[in-house]
């Protein structure tokens, strides 16, 4: 089975793709956010109205986007507490 595939079904994927994908949404967050927080500062020194007003309406998708990263994340942390082993390792390091 190949890697793509095996993303698709979340219940087969490895503790290392998991943790992949799992850096690959934190940097694209990241990215996210330096984007978001450039674009509002600019609309914010324009004073321009419509300017703002398009910084907020992709801010607003840009969060949509963030928390849909955010639930798989979730999902995902989910997922690997209940792999035996790992229950244990991940509720230590959250402490």
């Amino acid at each position: 089975m190949s890697p793509k595939s095996e993303k698709k079904s979340m219940g087969k994927m490895s503790m290392d793709e998991m943790m992949k994908e799992c850096r690959e949404h934190h940097q694209s967050v990241t990215k996210s956010i330096d984007q978001m927080t450039k674009m509002m500062e600019a609309a914010k020194q324009s004073n321009d109205p419509v300017k703002m007003r398009a910084a907020l309406d992709q801010s607003q998708k840009q969060l949509s986007e963030m928390k849909e990263h955010m639930t798989k994340c979730g999902n995902m942390m989910s997922m690997m507490e209940k792999m035996p082993g790992m229950g244990g390792m991940m509720k230590s390091e959250s402490k």
